[in-house]
């Protein structure tokens, strides 16, 4: 949207007929720090992927984090995937950006999400990717389940009579992935990935739990806490103690 924007202007500004408004921008932006001015042209911005692309937006619930990507919904025929937008307007989401700014680091950086389904061990596990922007946003499958935080947090105000899933299901899935996680540390010991519990979605469909945050897997590298097998898996033991302890029946 932005590059369609500076197009139009160097249309119409030919012979400086626009050149108030270019000088405004430009003091503007100068005026404010990025992330104020993109939390101001953002909803212009999202409203361009809705209006013109025909993009929904994804609504995550309050208590799910999302500091890097505006999220959307893209429906084609019969097919429904997920696309991730950069927002620019928190700390989060420029340092990805700048991250990737040059050619070499993103290609880094697309390389490591084609990847990921290669991965031994653990590739299951991740949600499959789709399609790459250079500005750092990306598409991947839309998963049909549960966010395993919302889960942990609102378990106890599902109705008695309204069961969201087999509980028994949903604990052979969390054991499923800590034995392939702990199989891939004893091999290459360590993780990579953003594997925070609020990353991770409970994939109804195929029993398994899914982590749909492809860009920690470049970003978490170093040892980061969400690397840690023994926090990620005193979250997920959590869940597990939280749904065996609620009454289903």
């Amino acid at each position: 949207m932005i590059s369609t924007f500076k197009n139009w202007l160097y249309t119409h500004n030919r012979n400086n007929k626009l050149l108030w408004l270019t000088s405004t921008l430009k003091l503007i932006r100068k005026a404010c720090k990025i992330e104020t001015f993109y939390k101001a042209i953002n909803p212009l911005r999202f409203k361009y992927y809705t209006l013109f692309k025909r993009y929904e937006i994804l609504e995550l619930e309050d208590n799910i984090a999302n500091g890097v990507y505006k999220v959307f919904i893209k429906k084609s025929n019969n097919n429904i995937s997920v696309v991730k937008i950069p927002r620019k307007d928190t700390i989060y989401s420029l340092n990805l950006i700048k991250s990737i700014r040059s050619n070499y680091k993103f290609s880094q950086f697309q390389e490591t999400l084609s990847s990921l389904s290669s991965h031994k061990y653990i590739h299951k596990h991740i949600v499959n990717f789709n399609k790459i922007y250079r500005n750092g946003g990306y598409e991947s499958n839309y998963i049909v389940g549960y966010n395993l935080k919302s889960l942990y947090d609102y378990y106890s105000e599902w109705p008695i009579d309204k069961k969201p899933f087999i509980p028994s299901e949903l604990n052979a899935a969390i054991d499923q992935l800590i034995y392939n996680l702990e199989l891939y540390q004893k091999e290459y010991g360590g993780l990579e990935g953003d594997w925070d519990i609020q990353n991770m979605m409970y994939d109804t469909n195929n029993k398994k739990i899914v982590n749909v945050d492809l860009e920690g897997f470049f970003l978490y590298r170093n040892n980061e806490l969400e690397t840690q097998l023994d926090f990620i898996k005193e979250n997920l033991h959590g869940l597990q103690k939280a749904i065996n302890e609620y009454n289903f029946d």
